[in-house]
This record gives C-alpha cells, structure tokens and sequence, in this order.
C-alpha cells in the first residue's frame, strides 16, 4: 500500500463477527506494515472508534461488521470510515423521509420500485462511512449528512476517492464504493474519508481467505427505531 492509498479487507467471519472482525484488523495491519500479528495492538477510543498502537501506529483504520461478513479498512493518508450493509427489504421511501434531507429523499422516491432498496442503502453506507471517519458515527444529524448523489442510478466511484463538494466549493468528504463479489443477497461497501485528506487516493480492495464454518446468517429486516443517541438502528449492523 502506497501512502496515497486505502486499503480495504472483506471477508466473511463465523459466529463471532465483532471477533472475526478485530482478527482481520490485526491480520490486516500486521500485512501491511510487514511484522508479525503479535506486533500490532488494537485499543479504542472513549467512543469505541478502534486505533492501532505498537508496530500499526501511524496507520488510520475503520472497522464494519455485520450479517456474516466483515470489513476493515486502512491508510497512512487521512481518517478513514468504512461501512457494509447487506442489501434487504426495507420501507425505503418511509425510511428517506424520516431520515435523510429533501433532495435525498426525493432521489430514492425517484427511482423505480424495484432500485429503491439500493438506493437507500446507497446513501446510508455512505452516511456511516463518512459517520465513523469523522469518530462521531451517526450522531449530529448525521443521517442528513451530505454524502453526494449519483448522476445514473446507483453507480458510482469504484476505486478511488471521489470528492463531494458543497455549494461553497469546500470539500465535504471523499467516497468511493468498490464493487463485492457477493450475490443472493447482493452487498454494498462504502470507504469515506474526512474532508479532503483521501481526494484521489486508490482503494485496494482485498478479499480474504473465508472462515470454513461459516454459515450465511440470516438476513434480518431493518428496524425503524432509535438508539439513545437519537441515530437510527441497523439490525446487524455495526
């Protein structure tokens, strides 16, 4: 990994997602700085955003897990946020309107019955992406967070940090959104960065070797209620 790039690891995990997930950091971490497991340590902040001391210091990371699959991101270039959410039924256009600004709302309403699940989450992982590069998650209204639209669809940046710019010009954040290969149910990734600390930098996307016993956890529907904090809840979600 270059020091202009994201390096992002996808695997599927066992039972123990949060744990499967915390071994695919340090895995992670340990290959990229080119030392032994032992070597990197994992240690978290008072909000629960990991960081990595010993030989992985100096390395930005963001963790997501969730429905049977896991994903860490990496990078020596700016404060980095990744998120995955398995694609599944949901009341999209209720869930816009409840969540997300006008025009955003208008954007998923927009599209075709059977493109408004896609679009949804199209916006939400970027919005949690974005969420946990900044430390803060969803919190401060982050669902109305501006992440940019698409111009076709649900396409959008692959494999390189893409700016959104706000009416001012001033940067809101760097995304892109490399394709999975997963099918039945479908997924999307979203890698954001703070800013304009990660414009154009190269993501590296990485799949790693699946657990043997894993089993495809069950996908479960999306739940339309609040935590503490006021922020909407994914059931599986990280």
């Amino acid at each position: 990994m270059t020091q202009a790039e994201v390096a992002v690891y996808v695997r599927r995990t066992g039972p123990d997602a949060r744990g499967g997930a915390r071994r695919l950091l340090v895995a992670a971490a340990a290959e990229l700085a080119g030392v032994a497991e032992a070597e990197i340590r994992v240690e978290y902040e008072p909000g629960g955003r990991p960081f990595l001391a010993g030989a992985g210091r100096g390395l930005s990371v963001s963790v997501s897990h969730g429905q049977g699959l896991a994903a860490v991101a990496l990078t020596r270039a700016g404060r980095v946020g990744v998120d995955l959410e398995v694609l599944r039924p949901v009341r999209a256009e209720r869930l816009a309107e409840r969540w997300f600004s006008a025009a955003e709302t208008a954007w998923v309403s927009a599209r075709p019955p059977e493109e408004q699940q896609e679009a949804f989450f199209w916006l939400w992982t970027r919005k949690e992406a974005v969420g946990k590069a900044l430390g803060i998650g969803l919190r401060e209204s982050g669902t109305r967070r501006p992440v940019g639209l698409p111009v076709d669809g649900c396409s959008g940046p692959g494999d390189r940090m893409v700016a959104v710019r706000g009416g001012d010009g001033a940067v809101q954040g760097c995304f892109a959104m490399p394709g999975l290969p997963y099918e039945n149910p479908r997924v999307l990734l979203a890698v954001a960065g703070v800013g304009g600390e990660l414009e154009g930098a190269g993501v590296v996307l990485r799949i790693a070797e699946e657990v043997r016993e894993h089993r495809a956890a069950a996908v479960r529907p999306l739940r339309e209620d609040t935590a503490a904090v006021g922020r909407p809840v994914l059931s599986g979600s990280d």
